[in-house]
């Protein structure tokens, strides 16, 4: 309908009680949207949250009125998204203000996911202040999801950011030292996009290694050769000590206990995905055929192809990118085994796993909490796996509507995931014959097709860095972390790895309070350790060139 007195469209919508309701004014919408944000507070660097998005005038009057430091994050439920149709682009354009880069529109199945999408926003954009913004008619549209929101956002949202800032905190051990120290193996070994559809309409089983894995693995022994078996890092040596060699494995992980999965077992012959900021000791340890990707989010690796884009996003768990994996090779279906994200016979992962908890199911630590179980009844598990089940939920779901691909979950012991299919290991792959050979030699020649930058051109790379380096380590114990940062924002190593630098800042200054914090002082050893680790890692790489 068109509003009386500029024509701008308007709409309504009925109640759950048969009354019919307005989205926005019937005379003048944009002028109802201007009074609506004008007593909201002006406030630099604040992320100002949005209650509903409707057909958009209150969310485009708040990023005319905030500063340009600031951002806008709308939230709304996947059933009822009406953001589409504003952000729609009409005549080839979508409306100049859905453009701008400050507005983050996130439209979720479950409310309490919005917790996390929240904190990431407000430290991804280093915003220091937050404010909501209810949009009540919006916010009729869907009364449970909004009840949810507003219920838990709040409770939530404090510990959540906290819990992003200590996962940015430990960049410093973990991604950071590893984007260098593995810059020789991410540039010489293959990109995956050489698996691109490389097993298009084929069954591919994902194995992780919650807790049902182990009543699993026997069938899957028996029926491995009917499917692709693409293995978690964190599974690879529980399988191969049952007699089961995977044909592709993905790894993501950071830190120390990634490698201990990559030891003491011959990989060679079977390739291995792995997220460029992988422990390093992976890529310099594995024998076999490798591929390292990026997250959509950071910038094409120095001296590769900037147009190359990446099919992978940050979830939590390194399943996530396997799932990710698994589409982009083009599987269907999608057999989940050991995908719990929930804990059973007070277990948190399968027998044979290197860290496998046990604890009381009568009497579970604090922050375990009980979800809706693939039997219909509830089951353990902790809020941090929920919230990575709530992602690949809500990722599987949106997915859905756009790819008919089958996801089909085997656990019997494990938490709902919503979007698949429940059925036992046997009759997912019963309607599939024994394959004529394993996948992972097919996968492994893929990988053989390498470009490489040119020796010369990595050795100058690294050079300059060590040249912008070296002078700022000499004197590394003089400065303090405010003039360290200050002397890297001067170089190229600073934006070189996309965010990290500049997350770090914001961790001194959100978490440290950039100095005053009684960490303060660890925080810039650690800094000077990291920096010290890059310049020895940075000459290692240069003499093996």
């Amino acid at each position: 309908m068109r509003t009386r007195v500029t024509g701008a469209p308007s709409a309504t919508f009925r109640r759950p009680d048969g009354r019919d309701c307005y989205l926005h004014s019937r005379v003048d919408p944009r002028d109802e949207a201007r009074f609506l944000v004008a007593d909201v507070p002006l406030q630099e660097r604040a992320l100002y949250i949005v209650l509903g998005f409707g057909l958009g005038y209150h969310v485009e009057a708040l990023l005319h009125r905030v500063p340009r430091s600031s951002h806008v994050v709308v939230i709304e439920p996947a059933g009822a998204a009406l953001s589409g149709v504003t952000c729609r682009p009409r005549k080839g354009r979508a409306p100049g203000w859905t453009r701008d880069a400050r507005l983050h529109v996130h439209a979720h199945h479950d409310a309490t996911l919005a917790a996390t999408h929240v904190a990431d926003r407000l430290t991804a954009h280093h915003l220091t202040a937050i404010h909501v913004v209810p949009h009540l008619p919006s916010m009729q549209t869907a009364p449970p999801f909004y009840e949810t929101l507003s219920r838990t956002l709040p409770a939530l949202l404090p510990a959540t950011i906290q819990q992003q800032l200590n996962l940015l905190d430990k960049m410093l051990e973990g991604d950071l030292r590893n984007f260098w120290a593995n810059l020789s193996s991410s540039w010489n070994e293959a990109s995956p996009k050489a698996l691109a559809d490389a097993w298009k309409g084929r069954p591919l089983v994902l194995v992780s290694g919650g807790p049902s894995l182990t009543a699993q693995i026997e069938r899957l022994a028996v029926l491995r050769d009917r499917a692709l078996v693409l293995a978690t890092g964190s599974t690879v040596r529980t399988l191969i000590d049952r007699g089961i060699t995977p044909d592709l494995i993905v790894s993501v992980d950071p830190y120390d206990l990634n490698l201990a999965h990559f030891v003491g077992w011959d990989g060679s012959g079977v390739p291995l995905v792995y997220y460029h900021r992988i422990h390093c000791g992976i890529p310099r340890v594995y024998t076999g055929p490798m591929a390292a990707f990026r997250m959509h989010d950071e910038p094409p690796l120095p001296l590769l192809d900037a147009a190359d884009p990446s099919p992978f996003s940050r979830g939590g768990t390194v399943a996530f990118s396997g799932l990710q994996l698994a589409h982009f090779l083009g599987a269907d279906p999608i057999i989940f085994v050991g995908q719990d994200f929930a804990f059973a016979d007070g277990r948190t992962h399968a027998e044979g796993a290197i860290y496998n908890d046990r604890f009381d199911p009568a009497a579970p630590p604090p922050d375990y909490v009980g979800v809706p179980g693939v039997q219909g009844t509830p089951v353990v598990t902790s809020r941090l796996l929920q919230l990575y089940l709530l992602h690949m939920q809500d990722y599987i779901l949106q997915r859905a509507p756009l790819v008919a691909t089958a996801h089909i979950n085997t656990s019997m012991s494990g938490a709902r995931i919503g979007g698949t299919i429940q059925a036992t290991l046997d009759a997912a792959l019963a309607p599939f014959t024994p394959l004529d050979a394993p996948p992972r030699a097919m996968l492994a020649a893929a990988l053989s097709r390498r470009t490489p930058p040119p020796p010369q051109a990595q050795t100058a790379a690294i050079r300059g860095w060590l040249d912008e380096l070296e002078p700022i380590v000499a004197e590394i114990d003089a400065l303090g972390p405010d003039a360290l940062f200050d002397r890297l924002a001067a170089t190229t190593l600073f934006t070189v790895p996309g965010r990290g630098y500049a997350d770090m800042r914001y961790v001194y200054e959100a978490k440290y309070q950039r100095g005053a914090h009684e960490a303060s002082a660890l925080f810039a050893s650690r800094l000077r350790h990291h920096l010290r680790q890059v310049l020895d890692d940075l000459r290692h790489e240069s003499a093996a060139l």
